[in-house]
């Protein structure tokens, strides 16, 4: 199996504080029992509960550039996983980008970036 793309050491790993925005999915689904009376029953599909969030990370110009092409050729725009450090634990969790979702880059400054990134925990 081949490793999992690492966020890049030369890109800053720490979004701004008030972007974080973790929000738990719920793991259970309902799945319809017997020969369609309208039960169902509902069971975890997941053995932890999914979770998202979306941080905003601030890059200079040439760290986003480094950036977007770590994130196009790497993690093919999000859809592999990749490792990227929880903003508060700093333990290395990976993520990919959520389903439906596209990232936002923001030109702040003449010297700044902003980026989100809809994020979907990967256990």
């Amino acid at each position: 199996m081949t490793a999992r793309p690492m966020w890049p050491l030369d890109i800053p790993d720490q979004p701004f504080r008030d972007s974080v925005g973790y929000s738990p999915m719920s793991n259970m689904e309902s799945f319809p029992v017997g020969d369609g009376d309208g039960f169902e029953i509902t069971a975890p599909v997941t053995a932890v509960a999914p979770l998202r969030m979306s941080p905003t990370y601030p890059m200079t110009p040439s760290e986003f550039e480094r950036w977007l092409y770590w994130w196009q050729l790497d993690t093919k725009s999000g859809t592999i996983p990749f490792g990227l450090r929880d903003p508060y634990t700093r333990e290395v969790m990976f993520w990919r980008l959520q389903s439906g979702q596209q990232i936002g880059v923001d030109k702040q400054y003449p010297q700044e970036f902003r980026v989100r990134l809809p994020l979907l925990w990967v256990p």
